[in-house]
């Protein structure tokens, strides 16, 4: 039997037992310790809208709703397909403005992904 290192296993979370090498066969250890943790952020129609309104245009923004729902679960659908998994985070306005208020950061798409990604690891715990 073949052991592995310690520092390949995923760290566990809510998504990986804490040893997933037991009852699984090599292949299925590796896919399990190659798998990346996602989180996305998610809007309402309505939250959608608002952040239209004050986020600087960035194409991963689309005009519309419906345009950015289209993408963004196309998006998840390929992360789970290579058998990452995947947070929907949703966004808050308020909470958003506030955090880029704190930081003193630019109402832009890099802001949104580190609030998302902050946001995120606050719902872990």
């Amino acid at each position: 039997m073949v052991r592995l290192a310690r520092f390949l296993l995923p760290q566990p979370t809510r998504q990986t037992p804490l040893r997933p090498d037991l009852g699984r066969t090599q292949a299925e250890v590796a896919v399990i310790a190659m798998s990346i943790h996602y989180n996305i952020e998610w809007f309402t129609k309505q939250t959608y809208r608002i952040i239209r309104r004050f986020i600087l245009p960035h194409p991963d923004i689309p005009d519309t709703y419906e345009e950015w729902l289209y993408f963004a679960e196309k998006r998840i659908t390929k992360l789970k397909t290579k058998g990452d998994t995947v947070e929907k985070v949703e966004v808050n306005p308020n909470e958003f403005a506030r955090h880029c208020e704190m930081k003193g950061c630019k109402y832009d798409i890099v802001a949104l992904h580190n609030f998302v990604t902050w946001q995120g690891g606050r719902q872990e715990h």
